[in-house]
Order: structure tokens, then C-alpha cells, then sequence
């Protein structure tokens, strides 16, 4: 398994029978530990053949996702793309933007939407074009506290909702982080998980990947044509 960690308000994003990458953190801080505890908890609940490095790099979007790929290592076996939170951060404007109508909120979010499905599909067809198994993370909502979490958390639909319909039209395996990272415990601060965060997202992605288990929801499209 390869992992390239490359959202804020997300984690990890490739894996391959190794789980390669580099990191910039250079902090002791709650999250950094979170990010490290993640890396050597998803390396060591995979197969004795396997290892894991964690890529993380701060302040990433998905136009710097094409960069980490270029450094996945040759005998890599699956991806895992995970990004799109820091993306989403840069309409954070959104959640306190005077309106004079919920329809021109609604417009704002569409159009910030629209924009992200693009580029997430553009780089989309350039993980795809590895010919890897991949799967695709959502952007968990983070523990910014109300009353900001309430609009955030809804806010952050509008892009999950692209994630999980491109996994739906590509037939794609998604880990639903927002399932994972459940509670203020789980998170460092309001965007970035803790130890015990990163712990659960290494089981999420490790059972996702390598365990590959029958007894999971499913995204399920009609049949094209």
C-alpha cells in the first residue's frame, strides 16, 4: 500500500503494497503526533510484507496531488485518494458571507461545488490512468464547535456529495471519514486529527484496503447504456 496524505479537513490519499511518502510536519504538536501515529498504525496493521510512510503536507489541494504521484513507488498494488478538505477551506468565507436570501447562499455553494467536481475529476482520470485499485476518502467535518460546526458540516456536504457520486459513477470504494472521526477526541485542533484519530482513520484505511471486507455499504449506480 502507498498513502499520500494530502487534505486538511481529510487524510491519507494513495496506498500500494507499500505505503510510501515524505513528510513536512515538524512540530510535536497534538496533530503531528496524530499524523505519525497514523503512519506506523496503518504500517503495522498491514501484512509483514508491507510498510508505510506518511506523506503529509500541510496546506495541500488537489492541484499538488499529481506531484506526490510522481513519487509513488514502482511495485505499488492500490491507491488511496483522500483530499479535497483544504480545497473546501477556501470557501470557509461561505459560513459567515452576508446574504440577502437562502437562494443566493445556495448559489454560492453551487458554483464553489461546481468548481471543486472539476478539478476532482480531472485528477480523478489521473490516478485512474495508473490502472491501480483505488479508493476514495470523504473530508471528515472537524471539531470547529458551535456555533460554526453546524454550518460547516453542512457546507461540507456539497462536496462530499461530489466525492461520493464520482465513486458512484466510477465504481469506486469509499472510505466515509466522517464515519471514522465521530467526536471532539478524535481531533487535535478544529481541522487535523489526534492520536486517536489517526489511529481510527489506519484501521478505516487498512480495512478498507487490505482486509477488504464483505460486510460494508455500498454505492451502488445503474448499469451505463
Amino acid at each position: 500500500m502507498s498513502v499520500l496524505n494530502t487534505s486538511g479537513l481529510g487524510a491519507p490519499a494513495s496506498a500500494s503494497a507499500r505505503i510510501s511518502a515524505t513528510t513536512s510536519a515538524t512540530s510535536a504538536s497534538e496533530a503531528t503526533k496524530g499524523r505519525v501515529w497514523y503512519a506506523k498504525r496503518t504500517a503495522s496493521k498491514c501484512a509483514s510484507k508491507e510498510r508505510a510512510t506518511l506523506s503529509a503536507v500541510d496546506g495541500a489541494v488537489i492541484a499538488d496531488v499529481p506531484r506526490q504521484l510522481g513519487c509513488l513507488p514502482d511495485d505499488a498494488t492500490d491507491l488511496v485518494l483522500s483530499v479535497g478538505g483544504n480545497d473546501a477551506l477556501v470557501h470557509s468565507d461561505l459560513l459567515d458571507r452576508p446574504a440577502i436570501s437562502s437562494a443566493q447562499v445556495l448559489g454560492w455553494l453551487d458554483d464553489a461545488a461546481r468548481a471543486f467536481e472539476r478539478r476532482y475529476h480531472a485528477l480523478l482520470d489521473a490516478v485512474l490512468a495508473r490502472a491501480l485499485p483505488t479508493t476514495l476518502c470523504t473530508i471528515y467535518n472537524g471539531n470547529l464547535g458551535p456555533p460554526a460546526q453546524r454550518r460547516a458540516t453542512v457546507a461540507l456536504a456539497v462536496f462530499n456529495d461530489v466525492i461520493l457520486l464520482a465513486a458512484a459513477e466510477r465504481r469506486l470504494p469509499v472510505v466515509e471519514l466522517r464515519l471514522v472521526c465521530t467526536g471532539p477526541l478524535d481531533y487535535a485542533n478544529p481541522i487535523e486529527p489526534s492520536v486517536r484519530g489517526g489511529e481510527r482513520i489506519a484501521r478505516a484505511i487498512v480495512r478498507a484496503v487490505v482486509e477488504r471486507p464483505d460486510d460494508v455499504s455500498r454505492l451502488h449506480a445503474a448499469a451505463p447504456g
